[in-house]
């Protein structure tokens, strides 16, 4: 009996201390019955669709409870309420925990962004570097608007933009490119003339070879990571042909 007891106070407190309220964790951010953004949250750390847009920040802390920045409220609040599940910050906007599976991790590459995108795969053993060294992202991907189209678009910030518009954005505000990591982050469907293309542009407005990396995803793992552009090699020789 006292056996029987024992196991079963243990029961109660093991499932008690499981569904215990934590904010910690995978979150998606649900806005009219559609996932828009991405949050992960530690003891220290809160990050926002930190695989597409790479954002990161420390924990902030208002009265003695973790503040939460939702991208639709655009301000840190403590006003939520927190589920075992959900957060609910009003009546339009909650947050829903999400699960750490590769459905989901396809999903997170694009939230936030204007264009969908699912990057090539890693051939190799390891990344070059991970994603989190991005100094500069140009994303190219089908449009979310109309995913029908099989052509792709280019988005810089937070517009979808051409070609045309390249130059402007990579040398505006971009001081010492040289030294600035260059990523393009493109849709494994990207032609492979349009990237070279992108590449040109960056190679013509500073940016070094060395510094000049595309993403790709691991088939072992859920990560994103970044590899060199082996086009930027190739192109550099024709931008900035060797003294005879």
């Amino acid at each position: 009996m006292h056996k029987t007891l024992t196991v079963s106070l243990l029961s109660v407190v093991l499932y008690a201390c499981h569904n215990q309220k934590t904010i910690n964790g995978h979150w998606h951010e649900i806005y009219k019955g559609e996932v828009t953004h991405c949050y992960r949250i530690t003891d220290s750390t809160y990050s926002i669709d930190q695989i597409s847009l790479g954002f990161m920040s420390p924990i902030e802390i208002i009265n003695s409870k973790k503040a939460l920045y939702s991208m639709l409220v655009s301000e840190y609040t403590v006003e939520y309420l927190l589920d075992q599940d959900v957060i609910q910050f009003n009546d339009s906007i909650s947050w829903k925990r999400a699960e750490d599976n590769h459905e989901t991790f396809l999903n997170d590459l694009s939230l936030g962004l204007l264009v969908q995108i699912t990057p090539v795969e890693l051939l190799e053993e390891q990344f070059d570097l991970s994603y989190e060294h991005s100094n500069v992202i140009i994303f190219i991907g089908k449009s979310k608007s109309d995913l029908a189209k099989t052509a792709v678009n280019i988005q810089l910030n937070d517009v979808i933009s051409t070609i045309d518009t390249l130059p402007d954005f990579l040398d505006n505000g971009h001081d010492e490119n040289t030294n600035q990591i260059m990523v393009i982050n493109a849709d494994r469907s990207t032609p492979d003339s349009l990237i070279t293309l992108v590449a040109q542009h960056v190679l013509n407005s500073g940016y070094s070879k060395s510094n000049i990396y595309q993403t790709a995803i691991s088939p072992w793992a859920q990560e994103i990571g970044l590899i060199k552009l082996k086009k930027a090699d190739e192109l550099e020789s024709q931008l900035f042909p060797p003294c005879l």
